[in-house]
């Protein structure tokens, strides 16, 4: 990111190059992509939760997904009482996962994290440990760093939707992640990426905060390319996501293409 930055900044016209990032600091980046990164000299950005690495905090959607996974019958608190659901079939399991992403996405913090608690303790059952082994370790980020490959980005302590949060609660979670990676890897961390990052998740405030917590560039997840008119906006900057629904070639090409940037703007290369 910082070469990104560089070459936005610097030129009216900057060459093409790609960015490869990683969100959140799961294990599988150690794993696999920088093994893979490593072997053909590709540099990579992970952007760490700090929290997750530190294990003061966890990833509830995976934390959620395995867990119901696992069971054929889980219970949840409603305002009604407890109530229990029957997850014999797979087609349960999803309508059970999804209605409780989408209910712990939009719900203030405090309280997404009284109704996890809840559900750990009428399941018996452990998010924290259900996680642990899915998330990098401090050695692992350690070995990465001194690769020379590896650039990190701050991405807050416990990855919130920072949208949600008061002013001051989102500048800390900023800042603080920030100062633990700087502490931890004895490096400056100038780039940022926001937790899940749509633009329903992170806005005009958020992108202030970041330029005032002092990042030179901040992330979204808004679907878009590179392009030099994004000099003006370094701290909303777009990015192409490869997640679960887009794992081929082909549609990566069409990505890199801009013509889904073009068809998602109106036909506007950059969305201001």
């Amino acid at each position: 990111m910082t070469e990104a930055h560089k070459r936005l900044v610097k030129s009216d016209r900057p060459k093409r190059f790609i960015v490869l990032s990683f969100d959140d600091g799961y294990r599988d980046n150690y794993d696999n992509a920088f093994r893979i990164c490593q072997k053909h000299r590709v540099p990579m950005v992970i952007n760490v939760t700090t929290g997750f690495v530190d294990g003061t905090s966890f990833p509830w959607w995976d934390a959620i997904e395995e867990f119901v996974r696992q069971r054929e019958r889980i219970i949840i608190p409603t305002k009604a009482g407890n109530r229990e659901l029957d997850l014999s079939t797979l087609s349960a399991k999803t309508a059970a996962y999804g209605q409780l992403y989408k209910s712990l996405r939009a719900a203030n913090r405090g309280i997404a994290a009284d109704f996890l608690r809840k559900l750990e303790r009428l399941n018996n059952t452990d998010f924290q440990e259900i996680c642990q082994r899915l998330i990098v370790a401090w050695d692992m980020v350690y070995k990465m760093r001194d690769s020379g490959l590896v650039e990190f980005g701050a991405h807050t302590l416990t990855h919130p939707v920072l949208r949600t949060l008061s002013e001051a609660d989102a500048e800390h979670e900023m800042a603080a992640s920030r100062a633990v990676l700087a502490k931890r890897l004895g490096l400056p961390i100038v780039h940022f990426a926001y937790p899940f990052g749509s633009s329903a998740d992170a806005g005009a405030r958020e992108f202030a905060l970041a330029k005032r917590v002092g990042f030179s560039t901040a992330v979204t997840t808004c679907h878009g390319t590179l392009q030099p008119e994004h000099k003006a906006q370094l701290h909303a900057l777009p990015r192409l996501s490869i997640n679960g629904f887009h794992q081929n070639l082909q549609t990566i090409e069409v990505f890199l293409s801009g013509a889904t940037t073009a068809l998602a703007h109106g036909l506007r290369r950059v969305a201001m």
